[in-house]
C-alpha cells in the first residue's frame, strides 16, 4: 500500500574473501538474513540491513527466505500485514521446517511467525479468504511426490499440521502458488 518494495535474501560465507563483508561474525551464524527496500520501483535500494539476530533462532543452521514471493494481506483482521515465506533447518541441520516473517508497520519492525510441522522447505504463501493464509512447501524429507500445505487463521503466527496436496506435484525445486483476486477480494 505504500509503494515500497521489500526484499529479503540470504548470504552464506563460502570463503575467506567473504569475510570482508562480515569480518567478525560474533553470533556464530554464517548464514545471514539480509533486508533492503526500494521506494522507486527498484531503481535504487536502501543499504542492506543484517536481520539475522532478529529473525533467526540460534539453534537454526540453514535459513532461506522464500524462494518465492511475499504477500501483503488484502482483507480481514490482518489487512496490510506483510508476510514473507521462509524456511530453516535445526536439530544439527537435519530437520526442515517452514515459517514466515511478518510486519504490521510497513516493514519498520519484523516478527517471526510460527513454524510448520516437520518436513517442508522452499515455501510460498497465499491469502485464501478473509483471515486465512496457506503456506505451500516442498516436501523434502517426506515420503511424497506432492507438495504440502498448512493453514494459518492468525496472520502467520501459527500453522495447522502440514497436509499433502495430492493435486500438486512437487517439482523438487521451488514450486510456486499464487492467488488471483477478483475485484480485489480473495
Amino acid at each position: 500500500t505504500t509503494g515500497r518494495i521489500h526484499l529479503f535474501w540470504c548470504w552464506q560465507q563460502y570463503s575467506t574473501l567473504d569475510s570482508e563483508m562480515f569480518p567478525t561474525i560474533a553470533d556464530g551464524h554464517t548464514r545471514r538474513v539480509m533486508y533492503s527496500w526500494s521506494d522507486d520501483d527498484g531503481a535504487t535500494w536502501s543499504q542492506p540491513k543484517d536481520m539475522t539476530s532478529i529473525v533467526k533462532s540460534n539453534d537454526w543452521q540453514w535459513y532461506a527466505t522464500g524462494p518465492c514471493h511475499a504477500i501483503q494481506i488484502k482483507s480481514g483482521p490482518y489487512k496490510g500485514r506483510l508476510v514473507i515465506p521462509c524456511n530453516h533447518r535445526d536439530n544439527n541441520n537435519t530437520d526442515n521446517y517452514s515459517h514466515c516473517l511478518w510486519s504490521d508497520d510497513h516493514g519498520e519492525t519484523w516478527n517471526v511467525g510460527g513454524r510448520t510441522t516437520l518436513g517442508g522447505n522452499e515455501s510460498c504463501i497465499v491469502e485464501l479468504s478473509v483471515g486465512k493464509l496457506m503456506i505451500n512447501v516442498r516436501t523434502i524429507g517426506l515420503p511424497s511426490a506432492n507438495r504440502a500445505s498448512a493453514i494459518s487463521h492468525d496472520g502467520g503466527a501459527t500453522w495447522t499440521e502440514l497436509k499433502e496436496n495430492e493435486e500438486m506435484i512437487d517439482p523438487g525445486c521451488q514450486g510456486s502458488v499464487i492467488n488471483v483476486f477478483k475485484d480485489g477480494k480473495p
